[in-house]
C-alpha cells in the first residue's frame, strides 16, 4: 500500500462533504493522517515488542541447550578418561 493512499482516501472523503471550508478540509485531513500514523506506530511497536520477546525466549532455550550439551560432553570426557585410566592400570 502506498503511503499516499490514506491521504487520497481522506481527500476524497472531504471532497464529497459539502460546506467545508478549505481550512476545515485541511484540518480533517491532518487529523486523519495523524491518527493513521499514531495507529501505525502502535501496531509497529507491538510487533517489535513481540519479536523481542520471541528472540529472548529463543536465546534462553539455546543457552539451556548449550549448557546441557556442555554438561554431557564433560561427563562423557570424564567417563572416557576414567575408562582409559582403569584399562591402563589393569594392564600395568
Amino acid at each position: 500500500m502506498s503511503m499516499w493512499v490514506p491521504h487520497r482516501r481522506v481527500a476524497d472523503f472531504t471532497a464529497r462533504i459539502r460546506g467545508l471550508t478549505p481550512d476545515q478540509k485541511r484540518e480533517i485531513e491532518q487529523w486523519y493522517l495523524g491518527e493513521q500514523k499514531y495507529f501505525a506506530r502502535l501496531v509497529t511497536d507491538h510487533i517489535a515488542d513481540r519479536i523481542d520477546a520471541a528472540e529472548e525466549q529463543h536465546h534462553i532455550r539455546i543457552r539451556r541447550w548449550l549448557r546441557g550439551t556442555l554438561t554431557v560432553m564433560v561427563l562423557v570426557t570424564v567417563a572416557m578418561i576414567t575408562c582409559v585410566a582403569v584399562t591402563l592400570g589393569a594392564k600395568g
